[in-house]
C-alpha cells in the first residue's frame, strides 16, 4: 500500500483530535460497543503512545527515513512515514490507521519523535 500525496493533503488538513479520532475508529474496529467521541480519541491517543516503541526504531534507527525526510515537507513524509508503520505489521494498524499516526508523527516533526531515542547496539 501506498500513499498518495492527496492522501497526505487530506490528513494534514484535519485537527490532531480528528487525526485520533480516525486512528481510535480504525485501532477500535467494530466492536458492537458505543462509544462517545472523547472515548475513541482516547483511543486513538492510547494507540499512537503504545506503538511509539516500535515505531521509532523503525523510524528513527540508521535505516529509517528520518535522515532521507529531514528536509522535506510534511507532504512528502507522510507517505514514508507510513510505509513505515505499515512495514512493521502490527496487529490492528492497517492503512487507515497507518495514514492518521504518519500525520502526527509528521506534524510533531520527526526531529522531536526521535529526540533521545539510541538505537540498540547491534552485535
Amino acid at each position: 500500500m501506498s500513499f498518495s500525496e492527496q492522501d497526505a493533503q487530506n490528513v494534514l488538513a484535519m485537527s490532531d483530535d480528528e487525526l485520533y479520532l480516525g486512528l481510535g475508529r480504525e485501532v477500535s474496529g467494530a466492536d458492537g460497543t458505543p462509544q462517545s467521541l472523547e472515548t475513541v480519541v482516547k483511543r486513538g491517543k492510547d494507540a499512537f503512545n503504545e506503538f511509539r516503541t516500535r515505531l521509532r526504531p523503525q523510524l528513527c534507527g540508521t535505516d529509517g527515513p528520518r535522515k532521507a525526510l529531514s528536509d522535506l515537507g510534511n507532504i512528502a513524509a507522510i507517505p514514508a512515514i507510513g510505509a513505515a508503520i505499515l512495514a512493521l505489521n502490527l496487529p490492528g494498524i492497517g492503512a487507515g490507521a497507518a495514514l492518521y499516526a504518519a500525520a502526527l508523527v509528521a506534524r510533531i516533526g520527526l526531529d522531536k519523535y526521535c529526540e533521545g531515542y539510541v538505537p540498540a547496539a547491534s552485535g
